[in-house]
């Protein structure tokens, strides 16, 4: 039996340059740098996301250190992590606020799957619409406990993705809103930011809304950015 050999393959050049052209836009052969304008509308959101304040009334924030893990994960333009504690009852709470420049590296930091991943457990979850200068904002409202030693932690986490204004919703809790952004590569990569409300879980539930809505107000001005996208 005659014995068959392989024939090597010819690719035109023209067709090699547009299947590199395809791979270049598709960001699967080099970095893929972003637009002036949209360079631009992540410095303006870096920016705001600076200038939330510190003191709000009774209400004093210092930063707390960002584990190298989440900024390994999140790859953020900006992140901010920050415990108010009321200088007159002794309450805190604490607000992360962090902007990526792709949505897609949001995903790992969905709450159900972040923080069970850092040794949390689920207890529950509940959807709530918190009042801001911005309208009623739909939150995912996680109850989560964590035992060290003989003690156990138990936090509410208020959780809100943002996007940049489109077609549908702007903002949400739901992981949904960020895997469709994902699917689309320029789309992705005009970016989404997330904000979250922690509290003690012993705190009155009457207590706990008006404090969340506080510290998403403290937000405001980064939310509009967000969600008016670049120019």
């Amino acid at each position: 039996m005659r014995r068959q050999t392989g024939r090597a393959w010819f690719v035109p050049p023209t067709l090699t340059a547009i299947i590199l052209l395809g791979m270049l836009r598709w960001g699967w052969a080099a970095p893929f740098r972003s637009p002036p304008e949209v360079e631009g509308y992540f410095t303006l959101i870096s920016e705001k996301i600076d200038e939330i304040p510190y003191q709000i009334g009774p209400w004093l924030g210092v930063d707390t250190p960002v584990t190298p893990a989440a900024t390994e994960l999140l790859k953020p333009n900006k992140l901010v992590q920050r415990r108010y504690t009321n200088t007159e009852t002794g309450e805190w709470f604490e607000l992360l606020v962090v902007h990526c420049g792709d949505v897609r590296d949001m995903i790992g930091h969905y709450p159900p799957v972040c923080y069970p991943a850092h040794g949390w457990t689920l207890e529950g979850k509940q959807d709530e619409a918190l009042e801001s200068v911005e309208g009623p904002l739909p939150v995912g409202l996680y109850a989560l406990s964590r035992r060290r030693g003989l003690e156990t932690d138990q936090i509410e986490v208020a959780d809100l993705f943002v996007l940049p204004e489109g077609e549908g919703p702007w903002a949400g809790s739901e992981l949904a809103l960020i895997q469709k952004a994902g699917r689309y590569f320029e789309r992705a990569r005009m970016g989404a930011a997330q904000v979250q409300v922690i509290t003690p879980a012993e705190m009155p539930e009457a207590r706990r809304r008006e404090i969340m809505s506080r510290a998403v107000s403290l937000t405001a001005d980064v939310l509009e950015a967000v969600r008016k996208g670049p120019k």
